[in-house]
């Protein structure tokens, strides 16, 4: 498990670009079934980009 930027955020990280995303703040999760091998770091950075804004805070 790991801590993540956005205030309160923790993610599990799998192989390739798998991820769980917990954002207690939103009430929501995301999980991400990924093969990126190359730049997973571009698949976190589109949920912190393009859908974190897109939820409300709770």
């Amino acid at each position: 498990m790991w801590a993540c930027t956005p205030d309160g955020a923790w993610r599990a990280d799998g192989k390739y670009g798998q991820f769980s995303v917990v954002l207690p703040r939103h009430r929501a999760a995301v999980t991400i079934t990924a093969h990126h091998e190359g730049a997973a770091n571009d698949i976190l950075r589109a949920v912190w980009d393009e859908l974190l804004p897109l939820l409300p805070v709770r």
